[in-house]
């Protein structure tokens, strides 16, 4: 769980029903009365993960956490969305950058990684919203070839933004929006690399 935010967790309830869960991530010691909630009589592992922790598990994938630095969540934070575990999936010669709700203060903090950020799919941060300078500069570190916006094709936020759609562009990056085009695939073998929306395979 990227960050306490329901469009991040409002489907966990059902998760631990449905599968057989022997660990939770989230983005550290937050009490959210209605994020708590979730885990009442439940016994589930909860792990915080910061900038520096590593997931192992899967053979030959590395995923390194990014941010948030240990010690970043304080009452003065301005966005629980700043709170957003970022993390880099990385297999073979093929990488994904995962930016949960980042917005301009965590994208500072992000681009000091310089081209430690480049990546081949980037799912952009907090739905396609415009973080200005910082996303632009980020954006240029990272240097996608595919970006995937998680949104939904009518939503009160009016996001995507029109900024970030024209920055994809301008950067020659392939997007998609998964408003219009439903949930989107991401393949690879860890040399070739394939994004599939879900349109397109029916």
């Amino acid at each position: 769980i990227t960050h306490p935010h329901f469009d991040h967790f409002g489907g966990l309830g059902y998760l631990l029903d449905e599968f057989e869960v022997g660990a939770l991530f989230d983005c550290g010691d937050l009490h959210i009365p209605f994020y708590d909630s979730v885990f009442k009589d439940r016994s589930i592992r909860r792990t915080p993960l910061y900038e520096g922790a590593q997931i192992k598990g899967a053979e030959n994938v590395e995923l390194l956490v990014l941010h948030p630095p240990r010690g970043w969540i304080e009452p003065r934070t301005a966005s629980l969305n700043d709170s957003s575990v970022v993390f880099r999936i990385g297999y073979g010669s093929k990488s994904i950058l995962m930016t949960g709700d980042a917005e301009r203060i965590a994208l500072t903090e992000l681009n000091r990684y310089g081209t430690f950020l480049k990546c081949d799919v980037l799912k952009s941060a907090h739905h396609g919203s415009n973080n200005r300078l910082e996303g632009t500069q980020f954006l240029s570190l990272v240097r996608p070839q595919f970006a995937v916006i998680s949104e939904a094709e009518r939503n009160k936020f009016n996001l995507p933004s029109k900024h970030t759609l024209q920055d994809f562009s301008d950067a020659g990056v392939q997007f998609y929006q998964t408003g219009l085009t439903g949930a989107v695939e991401v393949v690879t073998d860890g040399q070739d690399l394939h994004v599939l929306p879900r349109l397109n395979r029916i």
